[in-house]
């Protein structure tokens, strides 16, 4: 909500929306903002599906998941959580499962 409103204004001091602002509605911006999101996302598209496939391999199995934990600790990642899948109906796993790969790239490469 506070970057719609964020936009907002800055599309105001920039004279870029109609009637001072009057035919901006936060509903329709997050429409927009939200297919923009899907839509820069559809680039990386297999790389999120290659990240997802290996945290199911990892979780589906007790004694990969814990030989996983092992070679993070003897590697010295500090990665402060757990491996997440993307859950489409919560807004933040994307990117928390995102975030966690990022740290944890050094283990997956090799």
């Amino acid at each position: 909500m506070l970057v719609l409103l964020c936009c907002e204004s800055n599309f105001l001091a920039k004279s870029m929306l109609h009637c001072n602002g009057d035919l901006f509605h936060v509903r329709c911006a997050a429409h927009v903002l939200n297919f923009i999101v899907k839509k820069c996302l559809e680039v990386i598209d297999g790389i999120i599906n290659d990240i997802k496939e290996s945290v199911e391999y990892i979780k589906d199995s007790t004694s990969i998941k814990e030989k996983f934990e092992e070679v993070i600790v003897v590697m010295g990642i500090d990665c402060g959580s757990r491996l997440t899948l993307n859950v489409p109906t919560h807004c933040n796993t994307m990117c928390d499962m995102l975030e966690l790969a990022l740290h944890l790239i050094k283990l997956f490469m090799s």
